[in-house]
């Protein structure tokens, strides 16, 4: 469970800094 959960969150993290990034892109 706790592998699960941590590589769901860098997961969700890399998401989010995809998209800061192509936001700044733009």
């Amino acid at each position: 469970l706790a592998v699960g959960a941590a590589l769901f969150l860098i997961v969700e993290a890399e998401k989010v800094l995809t998209r800061k990034t192509v936001l700044s892109g733009l």
